[in-house]
């Protein structure tokens, strides 16, 4: 794993696509928030938010991703994001008490304050926004 900073207030993390990558993810996540002295409760949604997002990478995309975190300077808004290689998008599944897994999108969406799918040449970047007041 590579991590990369730059003084526009984005952070990356370049992560291979196995399931340990998952748990770098968040602490990666948490630290780098707890350092831009983000209030708790945001960093615990973007957290956990961000742990879906890379464990979608690694069970549908299968491949290495870059974890990215921004906090943008001109509006109170904070980004996480995932890119990977794959050609398939994500699609949010129907709720089913039965199913074990599926749920992924569901809590993106729900513990963000939006989310989305963005195409270009790295590659698929499915990210989610926070905009709170910190």
């Amino acid at each position: 794993m590579r991590t990369f900073g730059n003084t526009d207030g984005l952070l990356e993390l370049q992560c291979a696509g196995v399931p340990e990558s998952a748990g770098a993810a968040r602490r990666f996540v948490r630290d780098a928030l707890m350092a831009m002295e983000i209030p708790a409760e945001v960093v615990e949604r973007a957290v956990l938010v961000t742990s879906e997002l890379a464990t979608n990478a690694i069970l549908h995309a299968q491949t290495a991703f870059v974890l990215r975190v921004q906090q943008a300077a001109s509006i109170p808004a904070l980004t996480v994001s995932v890119t990977d290689t794959a050609l398939g998008f994500p699609v949010p599944q129907a709720e089913h008490p039965s199913r074990e897994s599926g749920r992924g999108l569901a809590v993106v969406e729900g513990f963000s304050s939006a989310w989305g799918v963005r195409v270009g040449p790295e590659g698929k970047s499915v990210w989610a926004e926070f905009r709170d007041d910190f």
